[in-house]
């Protein structure tokens, strides 16, 4: 008889615990599970970091560590030794920041969503539940100290992009997923 381990993924808008979710459920299932956290280019080794530092390259390549993420992930549930593999975003992250963004050097949300179509949605396991952890524009902000760290992060504190986000996560994102 085949194996086919359920796989969770967690997604939805900045604030809404995903992370925070997460650290608990290591410690509740500890290594009976397989985790993969959330991409990130200025850590990335394998997949090279986005050719141009514009939105538009930091999106494609990010839909680029999601379509490897997507193999992987098929590769990984057929093992007898993965028993459950939980991700920290998927593919939706990417089509969010597409579609909630205003940046002239942005990658188009249909260039992304059709990236989603054609090549990872494919190469995604049946076993795929996908979770959307929802938050408001205001809960997101007061969570995260309502004031961006970093001069990187001050998009993600701008609330006309939280309430584009929080639609694409209510309105678009469960059509786009399993």
């Amino acid at each position: 008889m085949a194996h086919d381990a359920p796989v969770l993924v967690l997604d939805g808008p900045p604030g809404a615990g995903k992370t925070s979710l997460l650290a608990r459920m290591v410690c509740a299932l500890g290594d009976d599970t397989m985790w993969i956290t959330e991409p990130n280019a200025r850590l990335a080794t394998g997949l090279s970091a986005p050719i141009h530092p514009s939105p538009a390259g930091h999106t494609l390549w990010f839909l680029r560590h999601e379509l490897d993420k997507a193999r992987a992930m098929r590769r990984l549930v057929t093992d007898e030794a993965t028993r459950l593999l939980i991700a920290d975003r998927n593919h939706l992250g990417a089509l969010a920041y597409c579609y909630a963004t205003h940046a002239e050097d942005s990658l188009p949300y249909t260039v992304a969503r059709d990236f989603y179509a054609r090549r990872i949605a494919p190469e995604l396991p049946g076993t795929v539940l996908t979770a959307i952890l929802l938050v408001s524009p205001d809960q997101s902000l007061t969570r995260r100290g309502k004031v961006a760290e970093l001069p990187r992060w001050k998009q993600w504190f701008d609330e006309g992009l939280l309430e584009r986000l929080h639609t694409f996560y209510t309105d678009i994102a469960p059509t786009l997923c399993p």
